[in-house]
């Protein structure tokens, strides 16, 4: 590690912080965020009873269930 430049400890430290402070901004700006494609719907949940068999068995009366 190089040697600081700076007189006293207060300094130093805010040399350091410095320091990290620009390596966490220079990976901050190199970030690219990927875009993501999402292909969603909103579906209509029925409602009652037996919406399962309404609509996945249609000719089958519900009085036979």
């Amino acid at each position: 590690m190089k040697r600081i430049n700076f007189r006293g400890m207060a300094q130093a430290n805010k040399h350091v912080l410095m320091a990290a402070l620009t390596y966490n901004l220079k990976k901050y700006l190199k970030f690219t965020t990927r875009k993501v494609h999402r292909k969603a719907q909103i579906m209509n949940v029925p409602k009652g009873k037996f919406w399962f068999w309404k609509n996945f068995f249609p000719t089958t009366p519900i009085s036979f269930i």
